[in-house]
């Protein structure tokens, strides 16, 4: 029997076959994985540019379109609800029909609707227009590390593209707000909100032209249809009645998991503090630099270039770990003992970051203090929120593996986008109401009680493993 061919009874590839199969994305030359990998990444990134983007020109819109502070906010938060309900639907659907179609379909749309947001004239076609980028442009945020990454990186290689595809999620933060908050104080139309982050689509769309398939079933369907019209038929037999009896329980499956697996419910309120917070800064920096150091919209921009410093930094430690994971795991008999756990490592040196940060940041804010100081104390919140967020999703994705590990990811990451909502509304008013020093040591007091979950789930992550129905044996790598 030819050894790319041997198929099971139901027709599909056998396990033995597929590890050896050249169709197997863990089989890719380095150069083809690594260009896929960083398509999914960069077309993330320009997603997470949109939201701050908008946040930039804020004041600019407000008084363009005569509304009042409030109501300038709103596109912000229906953003992040879209990014909220997206995964719902792109991470189980994308684990149902494959990745690639989801990335094809989503991103283009989202596109539209950003230069949508661009052309209208009211607050409300502004604000529905960002639902629907935030709606079908956040597939990439959990489609990626969760699903591509896991389809094309064996578990112990992962470390390294789930690092850079968080550090360009990350910094595309920073570079939204300044390349819009630029644009806009040289030009003064709040129309650069969208027309900023959509010259970034073009490249976009262009590596979305070069994307392929990842997933296993889906490249299967590709090889029956081209091997046996018969075989093929069947497929579409097998997907047709999936999605008609299990499409509820598809959708519901991040959900489920974020209700239910303790794992995915740690990390998603772990990761979601500092996701939050990086959205809520969007909001209050500016009124910190400007109500304590006069800064203008230009001036207020560029101290966002020391968060993209920070989220390297971090990016570079998570590298440097990983690099020494790589080698203790050329030794079979490490390979062998490999689990999980090892990738929380950075997000215990991160986690204490956070609250040092926070505290730092909250009582150097002040005239008496020159203004590079709580601008460092920036780069060491942004280091310390990426080497938590990056190892967080990492062990998401090294525990629940391409099976599941984009629902798992989709539901943290869902979680996120629910508290990045809530902190655009509620940071300023907070900072105006509490000051800057207690407001931010308020969020420094919770960074603190949240410190102690990478180390807990260091200790106990075997334990709650054995006892996890969604696993599967790709959590361990082969040797």
């Amino acid at each position: 029997m030819d050894a790319n061919t041997a198929k099971d009874k139901e027709g599909n590839i056998t396990d033995e076959v597929w590890i050896s199969h050249p169709s197997n994305p863990h089989n890719w030359s380095p150069g083809k994985k690594w260009f896929q990998m960083f398509a999914v990444c960069y077309i993330n990134m320009w997603m997470n540019m949109t939201g701050p983007a908008y946040i930039a020109g804020r004041q600019y819109v407000a008084k363009s379109l005569n509304v009042g502070t409030t109501l300038s906010i709103l596109p912000t938060p229906m953003s992040t609800l879209g990014l909220a309900i997206g995964p719902i639907i792109a991470a189980p659907m994308s684990e149902s029909i494959g990745r690639l179609p989801v990335y094809q379909t989503s991103t283009p749309i989202a596109v539209m609707f950003l230069l949508g947001s661009g052309l209208t004239n009211h607050i409300y076609g502004v604000a529905v227009c960002r639902f629907f980028v935030g709606l079908f442009g956040g597939a990439a945020s959990s489609v990626g590390p969760g699903g591509t990454a896991t389809d094309i990186f064996r578990p112990h290689e992962r470390a390294l593209p789930l690092g850079l595809f968080n550090f360009m999620g990350f910094a595309a933060v920073p570079l939204g707000f300044l390349v819009s908050g630029l644009s806009i104080h040289y030009t003064g139309d709040w129309r650069y909100t969208a027309w900023a982050p959509s010259t970034f689509a073009v490249i976009a769309i262009v590596l979305l032209l070069c994307l392929q398939e990842t997933r296993r079933d889906a490249i299967e369907r590709r090889l029956a249809h081209a091997d046996d019209s018969s075989k093929w038929r069947r497929f579409q037999e097998n997907l047709h009645r999936t999605t008609q009896l299990k499409y509820l329980t598809i959708l519901q499956r991040p959900f489920r998991m974020l209700l239910k697996e303790p794992v995915v419910t740690a990390i998603g309120v772990y990761t979601s503090f500092s996701f939050a917070v990086v959205y809520g800064m969007l909001a209050a920096a500016p009124y910190m630099f400007q109500t304590v150091y006069g800064f203008q919209l230009a001036e207020t921009s560029l101290t966002w270039i020391v968060w993209i410093i920070g989220f390297l930094t971090g990016a570079s430690l998570v590298t440097y770990l990983q690099f020494k994971l790589a080698k203790a795991l050329r030794h079979k008999e490490t390979r062998d003992q490999y689990l999980p756990e090892w990738t929380l490592k950075p997000a215990m040196i991160g986690s204490p970051l956070v609250p040092i940060g926070l505290f730092s940041i909250a009582w150097t804010a002040r005239p008496s203090v020159h203004w590079i100081v709580p601008v460092i104390a920036m780069g060491v919140y942004a280091a310390g929120t990426l080497l938590c967020f990056n190892s967080s999703l990492t062990y998401l994705a090294q525990y629940y593996g391409p099976q599941y590990g984009a629902s798992a990811t989709g539901g943290a990451r869902m979680l996120s986008f629910y508290l990045g909502i809530a902190f655009p509304l509620f940071a300023l008013p907070m900072f105006e109401t509490l000051g800057i020093a207690w407001s931010l040591s308020l969020l420094g007091f919770l960074g603190l009680a949240l410190l102690p979950t990478p180390f807990l789930l260091h200790k106990f992550g075997p334990r709650l493993r054995a006892r996890t129905k969604a696993m599967q044996s790709d959590a361990t790598p082969a040797s």
